[in-house]
């Protein structure tokens, strides 16, 4: 089955109904897809805090992780990223995530001022891709997004995905202080791209 562009922008209950629709009539095979949750609302996941200075924005949380949230997924390029770029005082983060675990990338992200979003609550994608283009069906998570936007007035959000850029400015662009902050939303090249590159635009991403 493949992606649909026109069902990112659905409710929990009707993702969580199509699922269910899809399971049942034996559209879509309940070993290949799952329902999966952004870690947004996991206190124990939570990396914003009033001072965090850059906020990266992803589609959501990539499969096979632990509580620890998107900085405890098994894909070692952000980290390497981190390591390598101008954002970060850390340069262990590659390391914390094999020998120290996710306690200690998420002390270091709070004291690298660095958090991360996910624009989505819910989606229906395989149960091994963190994939755009692999997600069936989704809804947006406005109230973090909203709630973020608020909260943190002077931070930089950097999204690692032309989907995942046009999903966020979507929740903030009617709200009155868009016009002057529009700037603070900006774009690394994340996937599909050289090492090279990601530091390059991470870089570029918070001048």
């Amino acid at each position: 089955m493949k992606a649909n562009k026109s069902l990112n922008r659905l409710t929990n209950e009707q993702v969580e109904n199509l699922y269910n629709f899809l399971i049942k009539n034996n559209i879509v095979d309940k070993q290949v897809y799952t329902l999966a949750s952004s870690l947004n609302n996991n206190p124990d996941a939570q990396t914003i805090y009033k001072d965090t200075k850059y906020i990266i924005v992803g589609s959501i949380t990539p499969p096979n992780v632990d509580n620890g949230g998107f900085y405890y997924c098994k894909n070692p390029f952000l980290y390497i990223v981190l390591d390598k770029s101008n954002i970060a005082k850390h340069n262990d983060y590659s390391d914390c995530r094999v020998h120290k675990g996710w306690k200690q990338i998420k002390k270091n992200l709070k004291e690298d001022k660095i958090g991360f979003i996910d624009v989505f609550d819910i989606v229906i994608r395989p149960n091994n891709s963190s994939a755009d283009e692999d997600i069936l069906a989704s809804s947006i998570d406005r109230k973090n997004i909203l709630k973020v936007w608020s909260n943190n007035k002077d931070s930089i959000f950097i999204c690692t995905s032309n989907l995942a850029r046009k999903l966020f400015t979507e929740c903030v662009e009617n709200l009155g202080d868009y016009g002057k902050r529009k700037d603070s939303i900006r774009q690394m090249r994340l996937f599909r791209t050289s090492l090279a590159n990601a530091i390059e635009s991470m870089e570029e991403a918070i001048k």
